[in-house]
């Protein structure tokens, strides 16, 4: 983030030390050789100072900056997202019993979060029929009036990819989702 200070002559400010806020979790800071977390270098000939910021949280961070006492009224807002998934829980729908020829009662639900545990969203995940006893028919993964043997499906903002379970004629159907390439 770069700081630029002003004069209402619209002239640059020098040798001014502004403080900083950052909100959110999980900050880490480069204020280019400033003394303390908080406090900024003293502004360029220019009005000019900087700030870096990095997180391990994927969220919304807004920059909170006063100089000699007076917050400057823009505050910039940072987006932190996050990485690419290494990590997929089962988050609902293992485990249920139902009769043959119908739809589960429950979605099965996983759930893909980073290296930092940030929930990923927007990434493929996909579900499929990983084995079916011999003969089986009618099982499969409801895709709108369809029933389809493998799925892709993006997750959403909360991490999660769902679909809905049709079962078939015959019992012991294993299904497993995986993200692409994994």
């Amino acid at each position: 983030v770069t700081i630029t200070l002003r004069n209402a002559s619209g002239q640059p400010i020098k040798d001014i030390q502004p403080v900083y806020s950052v909100t959110g979790l999980n900050n880490k800071y480069e204020t280019y050789n400033s003394e303390s977390q908080g406090t900024l270098l003293k502004t360029n000939y220019e009005g000019k100072t900087y700030l870096a910021i990095a997180s391990t949280t994927a969220e919304k961070k807004k920059v909170t900056i006063t100089a000699n006492g007076v917050k400057l009224y823009q505050e910039p807002e940072i987006i932190f997202a996050a990485d690419d998934p290494v990590k997929m829980n089962l988050y609902s729908g293992n485990n249920q019993v139902g009769i043959a020829g119908q739809e589960l009662g429950q979605n099965l639900q996983v759930q893909l979060f980073d290296k930092n545990n940030n929930l990923v969203s927007g990434k493929s995940v996909t579900f499929k029929i990983n084995q079916a006893p011999s003969g089986a028919s009618g099982h499969g993964i409801v895709n709108g009036s369809s029933v389809v043997g493998t799925l892709n499906v993006i997750t959403a903002s909360n991490g999660i990819a769902s679909v809905k379970v049709k079962l078939g004629n015959k019992i012991d159907t294993i299904y497993n989702a995986r993200t692409v390439g994994k």
